[in-house]
This record gives structure tokens, C-alpha cells and sequence, in this order.
């Protein structure tokens, strides 16, 4: 009885490729790593030969955080956990590396309470309360939740622009 030839997905290729390149390794460290051929991977990564579900299987043995689906070219969704789309989230996280980043030159962002206590804004602002900047005791600037978090997500993308400018300037 003859085995019935395999189809070569083309997406096996790139996704093997590409799960070698986020993990920082190459396919001889898979291969001795999931005790695959180093053969087989290569033809598997040049997509002369089809990637079979065993093989598969072992690979993902040594990456868990990854798919068998999706190394085989089934779905799209390469990890086992789902990352959820939270509206703003990434936003929070740029106001809060900017605090990070006037933090740490003495620049100290938060809310006073109405018996004048100042706390620090570094995990959120309460939107009942107003936003200050100061440096040590002095208030430099006061305005609502809304302008304070604005000027915050300019912070971040000035600090981003300067970064990406450095970057394509001092090519090393």
C-alpha cells in the first residue's frame, strides 16, 4: 500500500522561518532541539517538502507558546493565548512612561484633593479631580484630566520622534 503525497502548504515556510526568528534561533538549534533532522527542517523552511503534523507536533513541543495550527498554516493566531484589544490601553501606557520619563528628571505629575494633598498619577488620574505638574512643592501647570493626558501622549511622541530621528541619523 502506497503512502498518498502530502500538499506543501506555502505558509509552513514563512511560519517556520518566522517562529526561528522571533525566538532568536536558528534551524540547527530547532532541529537538535525538537530531534528533527536538520535536512527535514530545511526542506520544510524552503518549502520542498511538506510539514506533516508529527513533525509539527515535535516542534512545538520545544516553542509551547506556540501553535500547531498555525505552524502548519491552518489559522492566523500563532500563540495560545489571545491578546484582548482594549480601547485606549495603549495610550494609558504612553501617558504613563511619560511620567516615567518627567519622573525621573524631578518632575512630578498628579491630583491635588480638595484638603490639598498632592498623590502621584502614575497608575491613573481620577476624572472628578484636576491634574497638576510640579517641580518639588511648586505647581508649574494646572488644568483638567483630559489636557493633562493630551500633553502626557505629546510627551511620549515627541520622546518617540526624537528616538526614531537618532536612530536614522547615527546608523552604526
Amino acid at each position: 500500500m502506497s503512502r498518498r503525497a502530502q500538499e506543501i502548504n506555502p505558509k509552513c515556510k514563512i511560519r517556520l522561518n518566522q517562529l526561528c526568528t522571533e525566538l532568536g534561533i536558528t534551524q540547527k538549534q530547532l532541529a537538535v532541539a525538537s530531534m528533527i533532522s536538520e535536512n527535514t527542517l530545511s526542506k520544510i523552511a524552503t518549502g520542498k517538502s511538506p510539514l506533516s503534523e508529527k513533525i509539527a507536533e515535535d516542534i512545538i513541543k520545544v516553542c509551547p507558546g506556540y501553535r500547531v495550527e498555525w505552524l502548519r498554516g491552518l489559522d492566523d493566531e500563532p500563540h495560545k493565548a489571545r491578546f484582548l484589544h482594549i480601547p485606549g490601553l495603549e495610550d494609558v501606557n504612553r501617558y504613563c512612561a511619560a511620567i516615567k520619563l518627567l519622573k525621573s528628571i524631578g518632575i512630578s505629575v498628579g491630583q491635588s484633593t480638595d484638603n490639598g494633598m498632592f498623590s502621584l498619577a502614575d497608575r491613573g488620574f481620577l476624572p472628578c479631580l484636576g491634574a497638576e505638574i510640579r517641580k518639588g512643592d511648586t505647581v508649574i501647570w494646572k488644568g483638567t484630566v483630559e489636557e493633562i493626558t493630551s500633553v502626557l501622549l505629546e510627551i511620549c511622541e515627541f520622546s518617540l520622534f526624537k528616538i526614531e530621528r537618532l536612530c536614522n541619523t547615527n546608523r552604526i
